[in-house]
């Protein structure tokens, strides 16, 4: 397996999700490590995860040691990077969004772009980046408290994100 590493944005209060960076490196360790702890895999990939898998941490410099999950969307889109086939899309993100309802995790970085989903060399889709998340309905600032109430109106955040992951990945892979 090959590893990356990420560093958390030495930021004083983030404009994003209005953490600071302690409360934004900690909020993506309880999301992976919960994602990790509990993970099922309910599609007919039988992959280990669609979410980085945390191989290490090193909180006094909030970096993280995790599992590379190939280039993100965004990347393949910009760059000359060679594309590949996604095996059974709508299982894939069946997959993801079961896991992150099952754990409470609503993730609110997800762009049109794609740049928090990331496409390996086998064709696995994973959801990265949890520094703008909320989980059990806990939120840490009034900035996700924005995106929590834009995001999740009469509690449709699952459905929305499986339409907009739908969306992401049909139109790359329609780019193949």
């Amino acid at each position: 397996m090959e590893y990356i590493t990420k560093i958390t944005k030495n930021e004083k209060i983030n404009k994003w999700n209005g953490l600071t960076r302690e409360q934004a490196f900690t909020l993506e360790k309880d999301c992976l490590t919960i994602l990790n702890n509990n993970f099922e895999c309910i599609c007919n990939l039988k992959c280990s995860s669609h979410f980085p898998i945390i191989k290490e941490l090193i909180e006094d410099k909030f970096t993280f040691i995790l599992s590379n999950c190939g280039p993100d969307i965004k990347s393949y889109n910009k760059q000359n990077i060679e594309k590949m086939h996604i095996n059974n899309i709508n299982e894939q993100i069946d997959c993801i969004i079961h896991n992150l309802k099952k754990n409470k995790i609503i993730n609110f970085d997800l762009s049109k772009n794609g740049k928090n989903i990331c496409i390996s060399k086998e064709g696995i889709i994973s959801m990265i980046d949890f520094d703008m998340a909320v989980i059990d309905n806990n939120i840490l600032s009034t900035q996700l408290q924005k995106y929590y109430d834009k995001q999740n109106k009469n509690n449709v955040y699952y459905d929305n994100c499986r339409k907009k992951l739908m969306i992401i990945t049909k139109d790359f892979s329609n780019n193949i």
